[in-house]
């Protein structure tokens, strides 16, 4: 049980260490509007997918320095880091009956190595392997409409590490 005293050292040392931060560096802090428009640049490439996007291509911070590829797939696009080796981020159009379409298809599990990107930036089987993450789908598997989407969907340039706890579908 905490006494009096002990809940006002926890009071103090919390309200002293919050005020230490730098409350513009803090995690999940979004930056100002501005700072995004100046320090981002646009993506260029997707032109054979170009209608999975909404609108205009997104703005990506340092994006040169992430040796970014676009590809493009049946039923979703990635803009790869080269750097990282993971996606920067995936889009898909969703619609119900693409959903719907979805719902009858086979999970493969056959995840493969893209061989579009160049191999020192490609993820490789093995780099899971042993690590104590699984890989987690940026477009999600479950959204895919067909064999062939769905077959695309495992590859590992769609994949980023993901906790095993944090698994959203269950064989």
């Amino acid at each position: 049980m905490m006494t009096k005293t002990s809940s006002l050292f926890l009071a103090v040392a919390c309200t002293l260490m919050l005020a230490a931060c730098n409350k513009d560096k803090l995690p999940g802090k979004a930056p100002k509007p501005d700072a995004v428009a100046t320090t981002a640049e646009p993506v260029n490439g997707f032109d054979k997918c170009r209608d999975f996007f909404p609108g205009q291509l997104p703005r990506v911070p340092d994006l040169q320095t992430r040796l970014p590829r676009d590809l493009c797939y049946d039923a979703f696009a990635i803009l790869h880091s080269g750097h990282t080796k993971t996606p920067v981020f995936a889009v898909e159009r969703l619609t119900v009956a693409q959903l719907q379409d979805a719902a009858d298809e086979q999970r493969t599990n056959r995840f493969f190595a893209d061989a579009r990107l160049p191999q020192a930036e490609r993820a490789t089987l093995e780099d899971y392997k042993g690590s104590g993450y699984d890989r987690g789908h940026m477009a999600p598997a479950a959204d895919m409409p067909t064999a062939q989407a769905m077959a695309q969907s495992f590859s590992l340039a769609n994949m980023v590490p993901q906790a095993p706890e944090n698994k959203a579908w269950t064989s």
